[in-house]
């Protein structure tokens, strides 16, 4: 088992050897995530175990574990998201052959078959982000930033907005 994360790895070789990597990454490699606006991400830590099945495809089976922080979008406030999820891909041994297994994604590899982990680790951190965070129940919401959304909202102006001039157009 390695302890730190390799930069690229070749899930032939370690499908071979039946590898397992496990590690954390630190929240400042994670460039894409980063620049989510919405997101402030924490360190991730994530397990991985290679198989090779008879059919020759390469399993990988696995968790992901993340403390991340969302911003509400009803209070704009941070809230704490955690990720504790499965992982499982698969490395077909032809490219175009289709997934036949419905719990596995398609892992998709480089011309010399390797897969960069940095990105990875962030596809699978994006896809598992709701669409629209909130906080789980509204009474955890700022309830300030709540009333005054609803104020602003009552008025039909944020102070500012530069369409109400167009109210007095009606």
């Amino acid at each position: 088992m390695r302890r730190q994360l390799p930069d690229y790895f070749n899930p032939d070789h370690l499908a071979d050897s039946g590898a397992t990597i496990e590690g954390i990454w630190p929240k400042a490699r994670f460039d894409r995530l980063l620049n989510i606006p919405e997101l402030v991400p924490g360190d991730i830590r994530l397990k991985l175990r290679f198989s090779r099945r008879v059919s020759g495809n390469i399993v990988i089976d696995g968790r992901i574990l993340a403390e991340l922080q969302l911003f509400c979008q009803r209070c704009l406030q941070l809230f704490d998201w955690r990720i504790d999820d499965d992982v499982h891909l698969l490395v077909a041994k032809d490219e175009q052959e289709p997934v036949q297994d419905a719990d596995y994604e398609l892992l998709p590899v480089d011309d010399e078959r390797n897969v960069e982990m940095l990105q990875l680790i962030e596809t699978e951190i994006i896809v598992r982000l709701p669409d629209y965070p909130v906080h789980a129940q509204i009474s955890e919401c700022d309830q300030k930033m709540l009333r005054q959304r609803e104020d602003t909202d009552a008025n039909g102006t944020s102070g500012n907005n530069p369409f109400a001039i167009l109210k007095q157009l009606k």
